[in-house]
């Protein structure tokens, strides 16, 4: 019948049949017999499902029962603006019921990161991704290479002290250390993080210079330098806990303490992406508790008097991580270890131990350790020994050399990071090849 009516006894002529009813309704159509029947699900009929003037990504289809499936695509760019708590929100445009709504309906928080182009910047790199009275935390930038941004109400700012702003950090949960040096012994208590703005050195008189006594303290972004004392006077962190207590430092320095760099005793402890060095009493001694280091370098620790010169891992619990290290330059006393000690099972993978020395002799470069993917004195098996080719150790450059001689720690790690490790010790994503690389540096 085409499209005349009037070749139709029923005069209702539908999709070029005679059909037996008018058959013009919604995803519809009259088959050959002249029987109106549903369109196939998933058709897109002209003139059904459409709004008149919409963008081609609201177009719905038919669901094979007479009635339309509208998407809910994105169908404009997105944008930018705040949420109920004052921070920034991306905003989006999505289809409805074939229509694409003048005014956002979705939105998403950014977490206190910035907002652009109607899209949340992934967390943070340093402060400047944050809204304004925010930090930058890192604490757990090595799972996704970004930190997290802090709620601004959570954050206390040092006025005059450190001291005081502990004293009155009340329900917050950060402190932001504003550039300088700060001659304090801190006690702390509780729990809380502390992050350097800036240039920020802690100690330089009789320490400990951080003692954590309860909670759960972070610390990044500072130098806890210059401890004076034997002892523990001379100690430029230490956690004297019960079994609950944890201390995480994560990209600071610890260095020319008189005694140990860091020092702990029944508290859970992380050291991530630090420079631990000329510790005279040992860079880092750790015992009963469960340990994390990983992307640390720790050198020129030690001396005569130092039984050992740079990682003590004393009665290590389960779950004791160490990786990625590089162990250096430390010094022992005779018979004394000079690198690394390990007071329990356990396996140390993709580390450099190499060129610690025992005064005198009569000790070892490491004992207890088991060590995979890693350059270590006498290794064997998926182990080496072998020069690293450090590139400048006399100006405290560890990384390694590609020219003219290539570092054979390069590409002889293991193929995947160890214990979701995405980050060296400069924030340099690993792998960069076909491996990843032992010690502290990912070759860029």
């Amino acid at each position: 019948c085409g499209t005349n009516n009037n070749a139709c006894a029923s005069k209702m002529c539908r999709d070029g049949v005679c059909c037996t009813s008018d058959c013009s309704g919604t995803c519809e159509r009259c088959d050959s017999t002249g029987t109106c029947v549903p369109e196939q699900a998933g058709s897109m009929p002209v003139g059904d499902c459409e709004v008149s003037g919409q963008p081609v990504a609201c177009r719905g289809s038919c669901d094979g029962n007479r009635a339309c499936t509208w998407p809910t695509a994105s169908c404009k760019a997105g944008t930018c603006g705040t949420g109920s708590d004052g921070s920034p929100v991306a905003q989006t445009y999505s289809c409805n019921m074939g229509s694409c709504p003048a005014q956002p309906n979705g939105e998403s928080s950014c977490n206190f990161s910035l907002c652009s182009g109607g899209a949340c910047t992934d967390g943070c790199a340093t402060k400047s991704d944050c809204v304004a009275n925010s930090v930058c935390d890192r604490t757990a930038a090595h799972t996704t290479g970004r930190g997290a941004c802090v709620d601004p109400t959570k954050v206390q700012t040092v006025a005059t002290t450190i001291t005081a702003a502990l004293a009155g950090l009340g329900t917050k949960t950060h402190i932001a250390i504003g550039a300088g040096t700060y001659n304090e012994k801190l006690s702390i208590g509780k729990s809380v993080t502390l992050i350097g703005d800036g240039a920020v050195t802690i100690g330089q008189g009789a320490g400990p210079n951080i003692e954590v006594t309860a909670g759960a303290v972070a610390l990044q972004n500072v130098t806890i330098d210059t401890a004076i004392g034997s002892g523990l006077a001379g100690v430029g962190v230490r956690c004297n806990g019960s079994g609950s207590e944890k201390l995480t430092i994560v990209e600071s320095t610890i260095s020319s303490n008189q005694g140990v760099g860091v020092l702990s005793s029944f508290c859970d402890v992380v050291l991530r992406r630090n420079t631990i060095r000329t510790n005279t009493g040992g860079g880092v001694s750790l015992a009963n508790g469960t340990f994390v280091v990983v992307n640390d370098v720790i050198f020129g620790n030690g001396g005569t008097a130092a039984s050992v010169g740079g990682l003590n891992l004393g009665t290590p619990s389960v779950g004791t991580l160490a990786a990625y290290n590089t162990i250096t330059g430390n010094i022992a006393q005779t018979g004394g270890t000079s690198g690394i000690l390990c007071g329990g099972p356990m396996t140390l993978t993709n580390n450099i131990v190499w060129g610690n020395v025992i005064v005198g002799g009569g000790g070892q470069e490491q004992l207890g350790c088991t060590f995979t993917n890693s350059n270590v004195p006498n290794g064997s098996g998926t182990n080496i020994s072998a020069d690293p080719l450090f590139v400048d150790t006399t100006m405290d450059n560890y990384s390694l050399k590609t020219t003219p001689t290539l570092s054979p720690c390069i590409n002889t790690g293991t193929t995947a990071p160890t214990g979701g490790t995405v980050l060296d010790i400069k924030n340099n994503t690993r792998p960069m090849g076909t491996a990843t690389d032992m010690g502290a540096y990912e070759v860029q």
